[in-house]
């Protein structure tokens, strides 16, 4: 098990990853936890939240897949089962376009704490801001802009961005100023 840990932790501390870093899983797991009574299956939803962007490229469409693909092959190292393998995946799949594949309370939170950041205060999310820029800095801001405000626009069309009533109370008003 610490070789498969030793190589998450490396994934995320990879240069030219900014906002992507063990600063993420981290404060992404610190909010998992305290809701972690209301989880069903804690230890799938801490184990997507690992390997939900293990790969992380800003120039591939294809890192959630790419994850998950990485996720399967340590959960068999691991010796975990089948359905622990299988529902892990579709936790790290649903964050591609944060939607949940089901409303499940384990999903629902998951996705929810991958957005927690949105909601955060002005200081972090501006460090979050100037770390997805650095981790597209290979796109000119004259198209990075415009992709980054549709992105935001699809959050904010949302009737809600968070799916969660914990969440929503915790970071809708913050996340929907702040964008």
């Amino acid at each position: 098990g610490r070789d498969v840990l030793s190589s998450v932790l490396d994934a995320y501390a990879a240069p030219g990853r900014y906002y992507h870093t063990q600063r993420h899983i981290a404060e992404m797991t610190l909010t998992l936890a305290e809701y972690r009574g209301r989880l069903k299956e804690a230890t799938d939803v801490f184990l997507a939240c690992l390997w939900h962007d293990f790969i992380y490229d800003g120039r591939r469409g294809d890192n959630e897949e790419r994850s998950a693909e990485i996720w399967l092959t340590d959960a068999d190292r691991l010796q975990l089962t089948d359905r622990q393998g299988q529902r892990v995946k579709e936790l790290i799949l649903a964050t591609k376009k944060h939607q949940p594949a089901d409303t499940s309370a384990d999903m629902l939170f998951f996705l929810d704490a991958d957005l927690a950041i949105l909601g955060s205060g002005q200081r972090r999310y501006a460090d979050y801001l100037h770390g997805i820029r650095y981790e597209y800095a290979h796109v000119a801001e004259s198209e990075y802009r415009p992709g980054r405000i549709t992105v935001l626009k699809k959050f904010l069309s949302r009737p809600t961005i968070y799916f969660t009533p914990e969440l929503r109370e915790r970071c809708e008003s913050a996340a929907r100023k702040s964008m």
